[in-house]
């Protein structure tokens, strides 16, 4: 059915995805190989992934042929070699790479070579995990100091959780375009050992020196906890935040996340959002971490449910503890205007301004339809300088 369907569709560009699962009958995954690679002239994209890393290399040996309109690879587990000898090594029109490296001696060098030639490349996303058959010490230098410079290169997808040194060594051999995106990423159980991220951590902290804008992301996932830092092309820095079913935080040992994790001295104005955070004594007690450590910040800007408004205000209105004691001005988007939600506002900031630190500026964005309470807006009135109230 798949010979007579590829015959069928002639000179068709062919998007092929292999997916040969955990426990892959190999020969079957060689025989789907020998049957598409005839067709590799075809390829504009190429996804091969399989339980183990001798599987996806011995099905990726299949491929000889050349791709010449090859635009987006992903591959699992494979070491360099393995890669860039695919498709006889002519890929020159690529667009999107993404790769999960088996950590070898001579990793570093090699990639950093067979990149120089990818002109045509976009994005890049490059993990390296370690060798089952044999462990390889951290390259501390790399003999021929190229550097490799891609100038259409938009963004660039660290996943730290392993072998950083190489990864840090991998960037610091790149020469990228101002505007290239560089996103790392730590689950939550490298965040213990984050210290021993000398050069990353050095790279990282280079990025957000001296910013004064930052965007926190915070999201709830079902995997383990993930952290990102982003340097966007604009010269912003977000950073996001995803929590698993436990929460963003572990545990009292276990808090270098956010910004305790990168700190920012200089950061004056946050943006906050959110898809599907909710509000609980857990996420209030998360959110509070995550703020105390930037008590620079003078402008706070929020978007998201519900539950994120509500866990805001009662973070910013704590009475046993001021977060943010520089805060002037708040801006609340997609503001929910029910009373359940607005009531309890008034209350916290008039907790701030017994602190001292009041708002000079409240901003509420609403829907169309949607109206604050007259009694509500009253009470905030008394309590911040300014308010201010906008419909989308």
């Amino acid at each position: 059915m798949l010979r007579a369907f590829i015959a069928r569709s002639a000179q068709t560009p062919l998007s092929v995805v292999l997916d040969l699962g955990e426990h892959t009958d190999l020969p079957q995954g060689s025989q789907l190989a020998a049957l598409l690679v005839e067709h590799s002239s075809r390829f504009v994209e190429f996804v091969l992934v399989a339980g183990t890393g001798q599987h996806i290399q011995r099905v990726l040996t299949n491929f000889t042929h050349p791709a010449p309109q090859l635009r987006s690879m992903t591959l699992g587990r494979c070491t360099q070699d393995h890669v860039f000898d695919a498709f006889g090594g002519q890929m020159q029109t690529m667009r999107r790479l993404d790769l999960t490296l088996l950590d070898n001696a001579s990793l570093v060098p090699a990639l950093l070579q067979a990149l120089a030639s990818l002109e045509s490349l976009e994005v890049l996303s490059l993990a390296i995990r370690n060798n089952v058959d044999r462990d390889f010490p951290d390259e501390t230098s790399v003999a021929d100091p190229l550097i490799i410079r891609l100038e259409k290169l938009r963004e660039v997808h660290l996943l730290c959780d392993e072998h950083h040194t190489k990864l840090a060594m991998i960037l610091a051999h790149m020469s990228l375009p101002a505007t290239t995106t560089l996103d790392f990423q730590f689950s939550r159980l490298h965040y213990a050992s984050l210290p021993a991220f000398s050069d990353l951590d050095l790279i990282i902290k280079q990025l957000i020196v001296n910013k004064h804008d930052a965007i926190l992301s915070l999201d709830r996932g079902v995997d383990d906890t993930t952290s990102t830092v982003v340097r966007s092309g604009d010269g912003k820095v977000q950073l996001g935040w995803q929590g698993g079913h436990s929460g963003l935080l572990m545990g009292s040992d276990d808090c270098k996340v956010a910004f305790c994790m990168f700190p920012f001295p200089t950061l004056q104005h946050l943006t906050i959002v959110s898809d599907n955070f909710w509000h609980s004594v857990r996420n209030q007690k998360e959110l509070t971490q995550l703020l105390i450590a930037v008590p620079t910040v003078t402008s706070l800007s929020v978007r998201g449910p519900p539950g994120l408004q509500r866990t805001v205000s009662r973070v910013l209105g704590q009475q046993a503890l001021l977060i943010l004691p520089n805060l002037s001005s708040l801006a609340i988007v997609d503001a929910d205007t029910t009373p359940r939600a607005m009531r309890r506002l008034p209350m916290y900031l008039d907790i701030r301004a017994e602190f001292d630190a009041g708002l000079s500026l409240l901003e509420l964005v609403i829907g169309p339809g949607a109206e604050v309470p007259g009694a509500v807006l009253a009470d905030l009135e008394d309590v911040v300088d300014t308010v201010v109230v906008k419909k989308e």
